[in-house]
C-alpha cells in the first residue's frame, strides 16, 4: 500500500510539473497552503534526554530528530520527491512534561542547491537568524525551517533536491523528561503564503543571515596555565592614594567600598601595600601631593647607623588597607618597595641619584635593607594582614639615575645581574630570619615585559631558586615579549602576576566620554591574552585629585574631561567634598573585574578585543569584549569546544556618555544555539557575556597540556611570496630617511625633528643600490654607551611602494595584503654597522623589515628595547660605543613583479667598509649649532604603548605628535613584522604616574 502511494505521489508531481510550463498565471505544485507530508509508522512522541526509536538520538547536549531523510527507517515523514524546490517547511508540535529548561530548536539539512552537482550539508549554524526557535513553555509549537532565505544568503535559485531534514533540539541533559509530540509537517514552494510561527525567533530574520559575523573561538584549550591554571584576581596599588586620602575618614571609606566591595563595587581583591623608604628631612623636592611617602623609622644616627622603628608613620595608607579588607575579607596583600631608606643609598635620596650610576643601593647596604624590609613586613603580618607576597625592588631598571633627584616619586635603581641576584638572595634570608619565609618573594618587578625577560636571564642560580613570583609591569606591552615570559615562567615552575600599568590615553573612533575606557580594556584585553598572569593589578585606582587647599592640587577637576581626554586611574578623589568620583573608566574596569573571578580558569582568545574565562564552580563561560569603532561588530562567539557550552546568556554594558549612556547596564538575555552565540557588539562599547549551563573537565585540559613539547621554530633569511601584480608608481613626490637612536643610559637621545636634522636623507627615489646613514657623536665629545633604540625610518616608503594608504584600512586581511605587498616589493639588507671606523658584529638575518607602526612608513629595526628585537637583536646593545660617529650601510633590492612568477630575493654580500664613490651618500649633516643635544630625565622618560586602532585625531598632554612623542619616540615600539595578521597603531605615553 506504501509503494503504491508513492507511485501515486510521484504521478501527480509529474502531472503538476507539466501544468507548471502554462503561462496561466501564479501556479504551485501544491495547494497554496502547502502540502502535508504522509507521516510514517514510527512513533513521534520522545523523552527529549533519551534515545530512542523513531528518528531522535542524544547526542552530547543535542537531539536530532529526523523529520525527512530519504531511504531511512527512522525518519518521521515520507520523503520529498526529487525535484520539488522545497521554499520551506513547517512542523507542528506539543511540549509536555516541560523540565523548565529553556531550550532552542534549529535545523540539520542535506540538500542539493539548484545548479550544483553535489549535495550540502546546511548545519544548524547556516539557519541562525532564519529558523531558529526558543522553546520556553509548555504547549503548542508552529515552527518553520526557511529553505527560500537559506538559499538567498547562499546566493543559489533554489532546491533540487531534500534529501534530509532534522530538528535540532539542544542545550539538553541525558534524562531530560520533557517530552515533544510531533503533529504533522508541511512543505511550501515558491509564491505560495507559509503561515505565522506561534514560537518566538533568535534573530532577526534573513537580515541577521546575511551580515557576515567575525567567529570568535573560546576553547577551553587555551587555558592559561600559570598558577595551575587558577585566577587569582585583580587589585590596585595603595599607594599613592592610601597616602593621599587615608586622612579622611569617609573619602577612604568610600574608596574601600566602590573597589573592593563584590557586590556594589569592582570586587577587587588584591592590594599592593608600600613600603616607603622615607627621604632625608632636609629634602623637599616631591612635586605631588600623594608620593612623598613616609619611611618606618625615626631618630636614624649617621655616626652608628642606629634607628627606631615607627609604625604609625604610615597611619593614611594603613587606614585605607584596613577599610578596604573590612570590604574584601579574602584580601591578598603584597608588600613591595620603591627605595630603601635614604641612609641605605648611595645618594642618600630615595629618589635617584645625581650622577649615572646603575645601582643606588650597594652591595654593602643590601642586608641592612632587607631586614628593614622584613620587620615591617613581620609586623603587618603579627598584625594579622595576609601577606602573600614581599616585592623588593620595584622597577629596579626604570633609569632612577638622573641628573637630579626625582621631583616625582621613590625609586632605586638595582642593576640586573649580581646585584639583582643579590637583593633577592639577601631579602629570602632576611624573612627566613624573621619567621615569614613562607611567604613568596616576587621579582624582578621591570616596567615592561621586555625588560622583565632581559632582568631574568641576568639571574644568579641561587636567586632563581629563591623567586617563587615572576612580577612584571606592562607599560609598554609587545605580543612577542608578553609570550616570551609567560612561556618562561612556565618553564620555570613560577608565578606570573601583572603587577602594574596604566596610562592616559583614549582609544576609540568618536568615543567621546568611552575614549579613556576604551584604552583600559585594551590594555587588559592584551595583557590576559598574551602575558596570560594569573593576576591583573592597576597601578593606582585613583590617580587623580582636586583640592583648593592644596598647592600641588588642581582646585576642580571634571570627570567628563577626563573621559575624553585620558587620565590615570579610573577614578579621582574630590577633596573639597571629601568624595569618590566614578568615571566611564571606573566602568570599564567593572566589566572585567565583576565577572573574571578569582578562582576562574583565564583563556586566551585570539581577537584582539576579547578575552574570556571559565568557572567550573558556577558552570559559567565569562566573555568580554570591546569595540573600539563607531560601528557595530557582528561576532559569533564559538563555545563547541567545551562538553557543554553553555545555556542561556546575562549580558552587561557600558557604553555612551556618563550621565545618559550604560554603565553596567543589564541587556535583555540571549541563547547558546548549537554551540555559539552570535550577537551584535555596539560601537565604542565595552561587553561581558555570562554564559550559564556551561561545563568542561579543566584537569584534564591541564593534563594534556602539560605533558606537551613544543618544537622551536625554524627560522629563514629568505622571503618566497606569491606576486600579484606590478610595483606602483612612487605616491608621493620626496620623502625622508633618519636614524632614530637612543643611548643605554638615554644620556643621548636623537628622535623625530633632531633625526632629521642629524641624519636626514632623501629616500623618494630609492632604488636598487646601497646607501650610508651616518649618526654623528654628541657635541659635547662625551662617549656615546650602549643603545636601546636603534632604527632607521623611511618616512612614507612603504606608502611609496604600495601604493595604498595604510591609514585608510579596518579590516585585518586588508592589513594582512598590505603588508604582503610591501614583502612582496622591496628587500632591505643591512650590511655593516661602523663606529667610529671600526666595523661592529651584525646578525643580518635578525634585522626586522616593514611597516611596524602602520603609518605608511618603512622601518628598519636593529634593536629596540620595546619591540620584539629586545629579545632578538641584530646588534647587542651592550656592544654599540662611539664619540664620533655610527654608520649603518644597507642595500634596497626592489621586485619586477609580474602576475605569474615568484620571486626568491637572493643572498646579498655584505658591503666592505670603505664603500666606493658610486654608492648613494646621504644629505650633508649640517654643521653643529649652539642648541645642545637635549638629555631626557626620567620624568620626560618616554613609555610606549600599543593600541590596536588609529590614534585620536587630537592628543592630550601626554600624547603624541603626529607618528612620534617626546623626542620622537613611537618609533620605539615595535610588533613583529613582514608578514602581519593584524593593524598595530603605537603611540607614546609618558609615565604619569
Amino acid at each position: 500500500m506504501k509503494k503504491r502511494k508513492r507511485r501515486m505521489a510521484v504521478a501527480a508531481f509529474l502531472m503538476a510539473v507539466l501544468l507548471a510550463a502554462v503561462p496561466i498565471g501564479k501556479l504551485s505544485v501544491y495547494a497554496a497552503e502547502g502540502q502535508k507530508l504522509t507521516p510514517t509508522g514510527n512513533v513521534r512522541k520522545f523523552d527529549l534526554g533519551s534515545e530512542e526509536t523513531g528518528g531522535t538520538g542524544i547526542e552530547g547536549t543535542k537531539n536530532w530528530i529526523k523529520i525527512v531523510q530519504n531511504s531511512n527507517k527512522m525518519k518521521l515523514f515520507e520523503d520529498v520527491p526529487k525535484g520539488t524546490n522545497v521554499a520551506a517547511l513547517q512542523v507542528t508540535f506539543e511540549i509536555s512534561n516541560w523540565s523548565g529548561v529553556v531550550f532552542p530548536i534549529s535545523w540539520g539539512c542535506n540538500l542539493n542547491f539548484l545548479g550544483d552537482s553535489g549535495s550540502t550539508w546546511c548545519g544548524t549554524g547556516k539557519f541562525e537568524g532564519i529558523s531558529t526557535y526558543v522553546i520556553d513553555r509548555e504547549g503548542d509549537y508552529t515552527v518553520t525551517c526557511d529553505f527560500a532565505a537559506l538559499c538567498k544568503a547562499n546566493g543559489k535559485e533554489g532546491i533540487d533536491w531534500l534529501q534530509t531534514c532534522e530538528m535540532v533540539i539542544d542545550n539538553l541533559t541525558e534524562g531530560d523528561k520533557t517530552v515533544i509530540e510531533i503533529k504533522d509537517a508541511v512543505i511550501y514552494q515558491p509564491g505560495e503564503s507559509v503561515p505565522a510561527d506561534n514560537a518566538t525567533k533568535t534573530g532577526s530574520a534573513l537580515e541577521s543571515a546575511e551580515v557576515k559575523a567575525d567567529t570568535i573561538v573560546i576553547a577551553p584549550e587555551n587555558i592559561s596555565r600559570i598558577n595551575n591554571g587558577v585566577f587569582e584576581g585583580w587589585g590596585t596599588s595603595l599607594c599613592w592614594y592610601g597616602n593621599r586620602i587615608g586622612g579622611s575618614g569617609q573619602a577612604g571609606s568610600e574608596a574601600a567600598k566602590i573597589l573592593y566591595n563584590a557586590e556594589n563595587g569592582l570586587g577587587l581583591n588584591i592590594i599592593r601595600y608600600n613600603v616607603g623608604g622615607g627621604d632625608d628631612p632636609a629634602h623637599n623636592h616631591i612635586e605631588r601631593s600623594d608620593s612623598n611617602m613616609p619611611g618606618y623609622w625615626n631618630n636614624y644616627d649617621a655616626t652608628t647607623g642606629n634607628f627606631e622603628y615607627d609604625f604609625t608613620k604610615d597611619a593614611n595608607q594603613r587606614n585605607v588597607l584596613l577599610k578596604s579588607i573590612e570590604e574584601c575579607p579574602d584580601m591578598l596583600v603584597e608588600m613591595f618597595s620603591n627605595s630603601a631608606p635614604y641612609f641605605l643609598t648611595r645618594s642618600g635620596c630615595t629618589s635617584g641619584t645625581t650622577d649615572n650610576v646603575k645601582s643606588n643601593i650597594t652591595l654593602s647596604k643590601m642586608s641592612a635593607f632587607a631586614d628593614y624590609m622584613a620587620t615591617v613586613v613581620e609586623y603587618y603580618v603579627d598584625q594579622g594582614i595576609n601577606v602573600v607576597s614581599v616585592e623588593p625592588m620595584n622597577e629596579p631598571s626604570n633609569g632612577w639615575n638622573v641628573s637630579h633627584y626625582g621631583v616625582k616619586q621613590e625609586g632605586c635603581s638595582v642593576e640586573a645581574g649580581v646585584e639583582q641576584s643579590a637583593m633577592l638572595t639577601m631579602m629570602q634570608e632576611a624573612m627566613e630570619k624573621h619567621g615569614i619565609g613562607d611567604i613568596a618573594l616576587a621579582g624582578c618587578d621591570e616596567t615592561n615585559d621586555t625588560t622583565t625577560n632581559q632582568s631574568l636571564k641576568k639571574l644568579s642560580e641561587e636567586a632563581m631558586e629563591v623567586l617563587d613570583q615572576i612580577n612584571t609591569h606592562t607599560y609598554s606591552r609587545n605580543a612577542v615579549s608578553s609570550q616570551k615570559l609567560y612561556k618562561t615562567a612556565l618553564e620555570l615552575n613560577k608565578k606570573l602576576w601583572m603587577s602594574e600599568t596604566d596610562n592616559g590615553g583614549v582609544l576609540g573612533e568618536n568615543s567621546g566620554e568611552m575614549g579613556a575606557a576604551l584604552n583600559l580594556a585594551y590594555q587588559i584585553t592584551s595583557d590576559l591574552n598574551n602575558l596570560q598572569p594569573s593576576a591583573w593589578i592597576m597601578w593606582q585606582a585613583i590617580g587623580s585629585y582636586c583640592d583648593k587647599e592644596n598647592p600641588f592640587d588642581p582646585d576642580t577637576l571634571d570627570q567628563k574631561t577626563l573621559d575624553t581626554n585620558g587620565f590615570w586611574g579610573v577614578c579621582y578623589a574630590d577633596m573639597n567634598e571629601e568624595t569618590i568620583v566614578k568615571t566611564k573608566k571606573y566602568y570599564a574596569f567593572g566589566q572585567y573585574t565583576k565577572y573574571i573571578r578569582p578562582g576562574d580558569n583565564l583563556i586566551a582568545v585570539s581577537d584582539t578585543y576579547t578575552t574570556a574565562s571559565y568557572s567550573a564552580s558556577d558552570g559559567q563561560i565569562k566573555i568580554v569584549t570591546y569595540n573600539p569603532y563607531a560601528a557595530d561588530r557582528e561576532v559569533e562567539f564559538d563555545l563547541s569546544a567545551f562538553e557543554l557550552p553553555g545555556t542561556t546568556v546575562s549580558v552587561t554594558r557600558t557604553s555612551g556618555d556618563y550621565a545618559e549612556g550604560e554603565n553596567w547596564a543589564q541587556l535583555e538575555k540571549l541563547q547558546v544555539l548549537d554551540g555559539r552565540l552570535r550577537t551584535t557588539i555596539k560601537g565604542n562599547s565595552v561587553t561581558t557575556f555570562v554564559v550559564d549551563g556551561a561545563f568542561h573537565d579543566m584537569a584534564v585540559v591541564l593534563e594534556t597540556l602539560s605533558q606537551q613539547v613544543e618544537e622551536p621554530e625554524e627560522a629563514s633569511d629568505t622571503v618566497v611570496v606569491e606576486l600579484v601584480d606590478g610595483r606602483p608608481v612612487p605616491a608621493v613626490d620626496s620623502v625622508d630617511g633618519r636614524i632614530c637612536f637612543a643611548s643605554g643610559d638615554w644620556s643621548y637621545t636623537v628622535m623625530d625633528t633632531l633625526a632629521l636634522e642629524k641624519t636626514g636623507i632623501k629616500v623618494s627615489t630609492m632604488e636598487n643600490g646601497t646607501y650610508a646613514m651616518t649618526l654623528p657623536g654628541p657635541e659635547n665629545g662625551a662617549p656615546v654607551v650602549g643603545s636601546v633604540v636603534f632604527c632607521m625610518d623611511l618616512i612614507g616608503y612603504a606608502k611609496q611602494l604600495t601604493g595604498i594608504d595604510v591609514s585608510e584600512l579596518k579590516s585585518e586581511a586588508d592589513i594582512a595584503e598590505y603588508n604582503k605587498k610591501i614583502a612582496e616589493t622591496v628587500r632591505v639588507r643591512v650590511t655593516s654597522v661602523v663606529q667610529d671606523g671600526m666595523e661592529a658584529e651584525l646578525n643580518t638575518a635578525k634585522v626586522v623589515v616593514g611597516d611596524t607602526e602602520a603609518n605608511g612608513n618603512l622601518r628598519i629595526e636593529l634593536y629596540n628595547m620595546y619591540g620584539p628585537t629586545a629579545e632578538n637583536a641584530a646588534v647587542e646593545p651592550e656592544t654599540v660605543e662611539f664619540t664620533d660617529s655610527l654608520t649603518i650601510y644597507f642595500t634596497i633590492e626592489l621586485a619586477e613583479l609580474s602576475d605569474t612568477e615568484k620571486v626568491e630575493f637572493p643572498e646579498q654580500t655584505p658591503v666592505p667598509t670603505d664603500i666606493p664613490e658610486s654608492v648613494v651618500t646621504p644629505t650633508e649633516i649640517p654643521a653643529a649649532t649652539e642648541t645642545p643635544v637635549p638629555t631626557v630625565t626620567e620624568s620626560q622618560k618616554p613609555m610606549v604603548t600599543m593600541i590596536p586602532t588609529e590614534p585620536p585625531a587630537e592628543v592630550s598632554e601626554t600624547s603624541v605628535s603626529e607618528d612620534t612623542a617626546n623626542g620622537g619616540l613611537a618609533t620605539a615600539a615595535v610588533l613583529a613584522i613582514v608578514l602581519v595578521a593584524g593593524m598595530i597603531v603605537f603611540v607614546v605615553k609618558k609615565k604619569n604616574k
